[in-house]
């Protein structure tokens, strides 16, 4: 191999990769890598950082990578994936967004206590300020101390019989009490609630003086734990990390006026399988001009894939002469990529060629929908993976397998349309209705005032005659 070939000698003239000289210099997989990202013969060269999914640098991957260097790879336990795992279900406990944070803290030893102080080289008290019975470590606080013991056992939770040696181990064995029916359901349920008690009372004993009871701790914990579950099922709410943005479009609906609306999906499942795109045309009433399906050699990721999808969406556009589009795709990555470019240097080749594209349009928009909103267009991507049709694929029309599905969405647009159409006209006969009765009131006052004038003048002049 020459040591001082340069990237440019693997593009070709007409700006893409040499496959032959790929083969001959990298493995496969390498080969894939590769061919995930096209050249960018236009832009600049630049750095990126290759530990974010977008290029960029942030401090959280800064550490990771610190934390790798420091520790070697010889040294990485069973524990490493056994914190990853937990930190993982923390996210997913039904419970409120700041404990979930909170269980986040605890696993990754980010509360303030003696111990971690010490361990930052600053001066501080090892033992525990309320006990004096131990090292003031996270483990210590939440699951030894007398106050955290009396709340577990008033919550018929008898941790003390566990003697861990981790807070790791203490956590996982309270997710397993989560899930065993052994346990009474309102006390399974706010455990999360148990841990956040005590280190809320633990705090007020210590930094606010004020004397804490473990009963009321309990009591408190199981009341704001039932209040919560009762308000999230009788509204229907899930994770507030499942919500979508407002700006997500959660069901089908019409574009605007004088625009087509395209929606884009690919269908990636490894960084070594074919990938599927597909999209899909509808106007405003809903009805289909167009739709089709591509296979693509595999990417090492979703986004790149999306990418992909994107620009075959947009060739296949200019080739029907379509000249205004919304673009609506449900990969958040690729449409923040779009929009802040700048954020997301590892793309910087797909966004230049996305770009070029869609200067070609009168009118191109991109817009982030969900899943649900979007599945038309997953269900024709996932026909190439999942069913094997490799063949690419343009017709006019519907596709006949997803008539019933689309008949839906569109007598779903069009409900939605009657019921927007009503709301406003009664919205307006209600104003209506308001302005006639304000003039009345007006009239009927105007007309008392007029009357109180003329009894003033007709009481002076009689005053006058006498």
């Amino acid at each position: 191999m020459d040591l001082n070939l340069q990237v440019d000698s693997l593009i070709s003239a007409q700006g893409a990769w040499k496959i032959e000289l790929l083969k001959e210099l990298f493995v496969q997989e390498d080969i894939d890598r590769i061919l995930s990202f096209p050249p960018a013969n236009s832009l600049d060269d630049s750095w990126i950082w290759a530990y974010t999914k977008e290029g960029g640098y942030n401090v959280k991957s800064g550490n990771w990578l610190v934390s790798w260097l420091e520790v070697p790879q010889a040294h990485q336990t069973n524990s490493n994936q056994l914190v990853n795992d937990l930190k993982t279900k923390s996210w997913k406990i039904e419970t409120e967004l700041q404990i979930r944070m909170f269980l986040w803290k605890i696993l990754s030893g980010a509360l303030v206590v003696a111990e971690s102080i010490i361990a930052h080289g600053m001066q501080a008290n090892g033992l525990c300020s309320i006990c004096r019975c131990g090292v003031e470590s996270i483990k210590h606080v939440i699951f030894e101390c007398e106050v955290a013991r009396q709340v577990w056992n008033n919550a018929m939770i008898l941790v003390g019989q566990w003697n861990f040696g981790s807070v790791e181990e203490y956590i996982g064995k309270l997710y397993e009490c989560m899930n065993k029916s052994t346990f009474p359901d309102n006390h399974r349920r706010a455990i999360p609630w148990f841990l956040w008690g005590i280190w809320k009372e633990r705090n007020s004993r210590l930094y606010a003086g004020v004397p804490g009871d473990s009963h009321i701790t309990t009591a408190m914990a199981l009341e704001e734990a039932e209040l919560w579950i009762k308000m999230k099922e009788e509204s229907g709410v899930l994770h507030t990390q499942d919500k979508l943005p407002n700006r997500v479009q959660m069901k089908w609906k019409k574009p605007n006026q004088s625009f087509l609306k395209c929606n884009i999906n690919s269908s990636w499942t490894n960084p070594k399988s074919m990938c599927g795109g597909a999209w899909i045309l509808r106007d405003i009433n809903g009805d289909v001009k167009f739709h089709a399906h591509e296979a693509f050699l595999a990417a090492s990721n979703r986004i790149a894939a999306e990418f992909r999808c994107a620009l075959w969406t947009l060739r296949s556009l200019k080739d029907i002469r379509v000249e205004d589009v919304e673009i609506w795709s449900d990969c958040g990555a690729m449409i923040e990529a779009i929009k802040n470019p700048k954020d997301w240097p590892r793309y910087r080749s797909y966004i230049d060629r996305f770009d070029k594209l869609q200067r070609g349009f009168r009118s191109c928009k991109v817009e982030i929908s969900s899943s649900q909103a979007n599945i038309v267009a997953r269900r024709i991507a996932s026909s190439v993976t999942q069913e094997g049709h490799f063949q690419s694929y343009l017709a006019a029309g519907r596709p006949s397998w997803l008539s019933a599905l689309l008949n839906s969405e569109k007598t779903m647009k069009h409900l939605c349309g009657v019921a927007e159409w009503s709301y406003y006209r009664l919205r307006g006969f209600g104003m209506l209705c308001f302005l006639f009765v304000a003039e009345l009131i007006l009239r009927f006052i105007l007309v008392v005032e007029l009357l109180n004038s003329f009894m003033f003048v007709y009481l002076c002049f009689c005053g006058l005659l006498v």
